[in-house]
């Protein structure tokens, strides 16, 4: 009685992201790196926005 191997090969496909001008949405964002860190860059860009404010309000 003979074996019989199987090679299973997967292939993974990127997809080309669609070209941005200068922003990039939320939703564009989690499709390229995911729910998790995406929510921790919104929240990092909200930092930083908020630093600039007030940095540019003590001038």
């Amino acid at each position: 009685m003979g074996t019989s191997k199987t090679l299973l090969t997967t292939t993974y496909s990127r997809k080309k992201p669609p070209p941005y001008d200068n922003e990039i949405s939320y939703e564009q964002l989690k499709a390229l790196v995911g729910a998790e860190e995406a929510a921790k860059l919104r929240v990092l860009k909200q930092q930083l926005d908020e630093g600039f404010v007030d940095e540019v309000a003590d001038l």
